[in-house]
């Protein structure tokens, strides 16, 4: 049988264990949170419907230029051409902010991207297969959607 004295020590040792246990669980909680907040707001938003509708317009052999705006169907205050191998440093200097990877454009030759960023900084983007023909991208400043026309240069011999 303990003693009183230690019984007193072994109460108030128990007591600092736990409590040190409680503020580990919480900064561990914090963090955890954090991470889940960090990597969610980052991420790129990969529009495949949008992706989808320019290349069935490309495909369609009279059509010379696209309307961005009558094919998006949500908000957004520029957008941007990339062409294969741009790389990630060029396309942050025209975005204006660093974009996740730049989903590896400065290693393809297939696609143009097409990146659309809305007010809150929220990026989407597609990419668009250059098999029936490529963007051009005659805006150095990127579209808007009040100046959302993008003229195609058709693939030759396709």
């Amino acid at each position: 049988m303990l003693g009183t004295r230690q019984g007193n020590r072994y109460y108030r040792v128990s007591l600092i264990f736990l409590r040190r246990m409680k503020i580990l669980k919480q900064t561990i909680l914090c963090i955890l949170m954090l991470f889940l907040v960090a990597c969610s707001s980052s991420g790129m938003i990969h529009n495949k419907e949008l992706e989808g509708a320019i290349e069935a317009k490309l495909a369609e052999a009279a059509t010379t230029e696209i309307n961005l705006k009558e094919l998006t169907d949500f908000n957004w205050e520029k957008a941007y051409i990339f062409y294969p191998y741009s790389s990630d440093s060029m396309i942050e200097t025209q975005v204006g902010f660093s974009i996740d990877n730049a989903r590896s454009i400065s290693h393809r030759d297939d696609i143009n991207l097409l990146v659309l960023v809305a007010k809150d900084q929220k990026v989407y983007y597609a990419e668009i297969s250059r098999q029936h023909g490529d963007l051009l991208s005659e805006e150095e400043d990127g579209y808007t959607p009040t100046n959302a026309t993008i003229k195609i240069q058709p693939k030759e011999g396709g």
